[in-house]
């Protein structure tokens, strides 16, 4: 099995079918179907979360988190691509073009 690619601001980005997810309050609780382990997220991770519902460039991401939350863009870009990878290597949200998606049953 390859390494997963990291992710950048070039790369596009859709939540993995392999994971549920549901709002509980100001927290969104997320599971990974593979491996049972929960996870939560809230405030701007959350925000980006629901994002991610639909293919998203990763660029897109951090312009909308920038214009919602008024930060800089090199400090979005930073923490939104640290999230992002976390999630990926989670296995809570995949890459459009990785290989992994394109072999789902």
């Amino acid at each position: 099995m390859s390494a997963i690619p990291p992710i950048d601001l070039t790369s596009t980005v859709t939540l993995s079918p392999r994971q549920i997810s549901s709002h509980l309050g100001d927290e969104i609780v997320i599971m990974n179907l593979q491996t049972g382990v929960y996870h939560g997220v809230q405030g701007v991770s959350a925000f980006i979360w629901n994002l991610l519902a639909a293919p998203v460039l990763v660029q897109n991401i951090c312009d909308r988190v920038a214009a919602e939350y008024n930060v800089d863009q090199p400090r979005c870009q930073a923490d939104v691509l640290n999230l992002l990878n976390q999630l990926l290597q989670e296995g809570l949200v995949v890459l459009v073009d990785s290989p992994e998606k394109v072999s789902l049953p």
